[in-house]
């Protein structure tokens, strides 16, 4: 743990976030959307499955997931035609309520000694709007959007971007599926995980304090 915590200590000045389930409280939406979309096919997503197998997963994807959590998903059709609809409606529901919660853009705006970027399997239209209808667009010095890379999570290429972009070598990551951990692990990014939206500030705050 000593060689561990040395190691953050010489990369502390940058943290970077992931968005769907850990700035904004979003996947709630993004199940819900996805149960709309797979009721015609006879496919049930519970809450559970959807935390394990899709969270994470960037909407190109997901075929390919929901055909691993059930055999019963082969017989879906191509969902692309889909996709743009579905993200519409998520967008729109994200705009008719905050989904970051005070505390974190709070925290956010207290994080001034640190150097934040944001990594997320999102479409840029979808997500800039949140963010400025919260007033911490500008907390962010590098933004990595789905459109941005040809490889999503799990793959490293979204935490590689970051990298790029800010000019280091690694950083502290906080993600709250196991695609996110992957892609920030691959890319030798350190990730610490987060359970809840809500949660958030508490874990920087600790990671923070360790990282002092």
């Amino acid at each position: 743990m000593y060689l561990k915590m040395n190691k953050m200590n010489r990369n502390r000045g940058v943290l970077v976030f992931d968005y769907d389930g850990v700035l904004a409280d979003t996947e709630p939406l993004h199940w819900a959307s996805w149960r709309n979309l797979l009721t015609p096919y006879r496919i049930e997503l519970t809450w559970e499955q959807y935390c394990r197998h899709c969270r994470g997963v960037a909407d190109v994807r997901m075929r390919e997931a929901l055909i691993e959590m059930s055999p019963q998903a082969i017989g879906l059709p191509d969902l692309a035609p889909y996709l743009a609809a579905r993200k519409i409606e998520v967008r729109e529901l994200s705009l008719a309520r905050s989904l970051i919660p005070r505390k974190t853009v709070e925290m956010l705006r207290r994080l001034t000694d640190w150097r934040l970027g944001l990594v997320t399997s999102a479409e840029r239209c979808d997500i800039e709007p949140v963010l400025r209808g919260a007033n911490i667009q500008d907390c962010f010095e590098a933004c990595v959007f789905c459109g941005d890379v040809a490889r999503h999570k799990p793959e490293p290429d979204p935490y590689l971007a970051i990298a790029a972009r800010m000019s280091i070598a690694t950083g502290i990551a906080f993600e709250d599926s196991d695609a996110g951990i992957a892609s920030a692990h691959a890319a030798g990014f350190h990730a610490i995980r987060v359970d809840d939206p809500e949660g958030l500030p508490e874990v920087v705050s600790k990671t923070v304090g360790l990282c002092r």
